[in-house]
């Protein structure tokens, strides 16, 4: 009887043994106020985000002025590790758009549906051993006239004229298009690809684009005109899908990009920078945008006192990344350019209310007189 008892006890022990020594472990519940890497950082900034040591009493500084430790999980405002929320402001405002037909005669700048961009085109090319003469993407670029398009030079540098096709009016594959052809490419001279310098190219087209509510000019701003903290933004290609290997729909969308202020430009930048003049902008927060495909296409900020109508402050030269530890995107400023597009468009008989702002509640001007107010 008690070896029976002692084999039962033997084996009851056995037993919680191994039940104790196989028990699955549950999962521990994270409470949703702790972070983790797979959880977002919250993406509040409403000034600046920099890395830590460039920002000292909420002011942005060279490298080796500013912060020596590091910030922890308290600093949660910008959507990258070991940036801080500098320069603080009010929110940024998104795209503003209005509904109905332009009120003025200003048509360059004016959007009239939500979403649409209609100064953006698209400079596809040509390829001579493509049997199937399917169009590539080449870069995009801005509407200035009905005739004429902006971009950056080394998009359509060694390109020949014959094999490019601007596009106009393009929002997904289904959607009404105009293409046409290049009568000509004009650059400016001692354009550099490496370091951006005089990286500007017009475009004049064969024929004008017939003007609809998707397809109008931007507006050029005036010379001097500073676009330090403004709210403006850019589109690019977002994705495309695929299938069985044809393309069925690009999709275009458009982010903020808070412009940095001229003088703190140079120190957000990599070493590897390019030769003034040029804007940078973004590196806070974009919406649902990696603009990757979006060289040549414009920086546009609403014009103060018409928030409806758009100038075209840059060009996308150096587009930032949704990988690209909140660096910001590196544009041509457009106002720097402008008297030699100026002059570009005088040659070509360009009507100056195409794509100058002004004279909208002005007497009409000759397109001489319209070029010194900017």
């Amino acid at each position: 009887m008690l070896q029976q008892l002692g084999t039962f006890l033997i084996l009851l022990v056995a037993a919680a043994h191994f039940t104790s020594s196989t028990e699955v472990p549950t999962d521990r519940v994270v409470p949703e106020t702790e972070p983790t890497e797979q959880q977002p950082r919250n993406r509040t900034c409403n000034g600046i985000c920099v890395i830590y040591f460039q920002c000292h009493e909420n002011k942005i500084v060279p490298p080796m002025l500013g912060k020596r430790y590091v910030p922890d999980d308290s600093e949660p405002e910008c959507p990258y590790r070991k940036y801080v929320c500098c320069e603080k402001r009010s929110a940024l405002e998104g795209p503003r758009t209005t509904t109905g037909k332009p009120t003025s005669e200003a048509t360059c700048g004016f959007r009239t549906r939500k979403r649409t961009f209609p100064w953006m085109v698209i400079v596809y090319r040509e390829e001579l051993d493509d049997p199937t003469n399917q169009l590539f993407y080449q870069c995009g670029a801005s509407l200035i006239a009905p005739n004429v398009a902006l971009t950056v030079a080394h998009c359509v540098l060694d390109k020949p004229k014959e094999r490019l096709v601007i596009r106009a009016g393009e929002w997904r594959l289904e959607t009404e298009h105009q293409n046409r052809r290049v009568a000509q490419l004009i650059t400016r001279k001692a354009s550099n690809v490496h370091s951006l310098a005089n990286d500007v190219a017009l475009i004049v087209l064969s024929e004008p684009f017939q003007l609809t509510e998707t397809i109008q000019p931007i507006c050029l701003p005036p010379k001097e005109t500073s676009f330090d903290r403004s709210d403006c933004f850019t589109v690019g290609w977002d994705r495309m899908l695929v299938c069985n290997g044809f393309a069925l729909i690009r999709k275009r969308t458009w982010g903020e990009q808070a412009v940095v202020p001229h003088d703190v430009c140079p120190h957000v930048l990599p070493p590897v920078r390019p030769v003034q003049p040029f804007l940078c902008a973004g590196g806070v927060i974009t919406q649902d945008m990696c603009p990757r495909n979006s060289t040549g296409f414009p920086l546009v900020c609403p014009i103060p006192g018409s928030p409806h109508h758009y100038y075209q402050a840059g060009i996308v030269a150096m587009p930032n990344g949704c990988d690209d530890n909140g660096a910001p995107g590196i544009f041509v400023q457009v106002a720097h350019y402008r008297d030699w597009i100026n002059q570009q468009l005088v040659q070509r008989k360009i009507p100056a209310r195409d794509y100058i702002y002004e004279i909208v509640n002005t007497k009409p001007l000759k397109p001489s007189q319209s070029f010194m107010s900017g």
